[in-house]
């Protein structure tokens, strides 16, 4: 696989040997906003290289409550985690912004894992990846304002999806960010009145990108850079 054919950076992060390896197994898929990839207690089947669009991984509590504890977008692949230990799955898996994925069946992708070190070594520097977004996250939630995470969270969904227009209701963004919605309604409210935002049906558009990033918090920014440290831009590796 041409690194050009790909927007997934694990994917253009491997050797040209490494891609073609993995380019007979790999399937184009579509997903759409809402899509239930997988919940707590299932078994891998399949895993899916993001190309554009953003997977929430969420966490369940007994009660019914649920909270993004991690996203999936183009930085990775979602289900390596559970896939590579060999144990059920702990989160629920929704696609939130519609996008492509490429799915790998899990035979092939443990062959491939078990043969190919520099690939393997690219899922470790992954999920290390990963790890860091949720431990961002958890001091993210604790001391942040809500307006300061709508901002992150809008921002880093639409640099997913690769436009600045995307399908996403109120109900979901309050989830995604444990408030209420009259909370997100408020904000939202308030950014578009500010000429930031722009809401329709079910959708929210960027109309300001400095400016809206300049209210987002700073772990917008901490994202981006670990995720450069992960995947460098850099890296020639044809």
């Amino acid at each position: 696989m041409n690194q050009k054919l790909t927007a997934n950076r694990l994917l253009g992060s491997l050797s040209e040997a490494d891609r073609m390896a993995l380019s007979p197994y790999l399937t184009r898929e579509a997903m759409v906003s809402g899509h239930l990839f997988y919940e707590p207690g299932d078994t891998i089947q399949h895993l899916h290289f993001v190309e554009s669009g953003v997977v929430s991984l969420m966490t369940l509590l007994r009660e019914g409550d649920a909270v993004e504890c991690g996203m999936v977008g183009r930085e990775g692949l979602l289900g390596a985690g559970p896939a590579l230990a060999g144990l059920p799955v702990y989160t629920r898996a929704i696609c939130q912004v519609s996008g492509s994925t490429l799915k790998m069946g899990l035979e092939d992708f443990l062959g491939l894992v078990a043969t190919r070190p520099t690939f393997r070594h690219a899922l470790f520097q992954y999920l290390e990846g990963l790890a860091n977004q949720a431990q961002q996250s958890v001091a993210c939630r604790a001391w942040h304002r809500a307006e300061a995470r709508f901002c992150r969270w809008l921002v880093a969904a639409c640099d997913q999806a690769g436009r600045d227009e995307i399908d996403l209701t109120q109900e979901f963004l309050a989830q995604m960010l444990a408030v209420q919605r009259t909370t997100v309604s408020q904000i939202a409210g308030e950014m578009q009145a500010l000429g930031l935002i722009q809401q329709k049906r079910g959708r929210i558009a960027i109309l300001d990108r400095p400016g809206t990033e300049a209210r987002a918090c700073e772990c917008l920014h901490a994202h981006r850079s670990r995720w450069n440290d992960v995947w460098p831009l850099s890296l020639d590796k044809s």
